[in-house]
């Protein structure tokens, strides 16, 4: 029984990991995305 709620620990632990870098992706493109539009303001 302890040895089954280990491995469901790991398995959501794992989850979180692939959760926080799923997110890191989607805020490096947002910044990726403020940066541009912030150089299109300046040039026009």
């Amino acid at each position: 029984m302890a040895q089954l709620a280990i491995i469901k620990i790991n398995k959501s632990v794992e989850e979180m990991q692939y959760l926080g870098l799923y997110v890191q992706q989607i805020f490096a493109r947002f910044e990726a995305l403020v940066k541009q539009s912030e150089e299109q303001i300046k040039n026009k």
